[in-house]
Parts: structure tokens; sequence; C-alpha cells
């Protein structure tokens, strides 16, 4: 059995890896793979994922950065005076 708190929101998984289920031939490894990613974005658990093993307590942070792209400003010509 396998907890993973996220303590500031109050977020808590209990997740059951089976370990003995795990087939000694595909690996000796056994646990998850978490990916926390915008619902939008495609998930690369090989690239961005965080191993947690089982049998020890994780802590996972995370920060929400918002980007906006500020417009170009428009020129506005001066009328000419004579």
């Amino acid at each position: 059995m396998m907890t993973v708190l996220l303590l500031s929101i109050g977020l808590s998984l209990t997740i059951n890896v089976n370990q003995n289920e795990y087939i000694k031939q595909a690996g000796d490894t056994a646990g998850v793979v978490v990916v926390i990613r915008p619902q939008n974005q495609m998930p690369f658990p090989e690239d961005d994922g965080i191993i947690v093993s089982p049998g020890h307590a994780t802590s996972i942070a995370v920060t929400q950065v918002n980007k906006s792209v500020a417009q170009k400003p428009r020129i506005v010509p001066f009328p000419c005076i004579t």
C-alpha cells in the first residue's frame, strides 16, 4: 500500500501497487510514476515523471506559474499641425 500526500491542499492518495503480482522477468522495480501537468498537455512519464516507491512517504510540492504575452504597443501617428 502506498500513500501520496499533498498537504497544503489536502490531497491524499493511497495506491495499492500489488507488488506480489509483479513479473520478475519484466523488471525488479515496483512503484508508480506520478506526472503532474496541465489538462491539455500530453503526459510523458518517461521524461517528466516522478518515481514513487512503495513503503516510503513521498511529498510533492507544486507551484503554478501563469505566463502571458503582452501585445505589441500600437503606434498612433501624431497629426501634422501646420
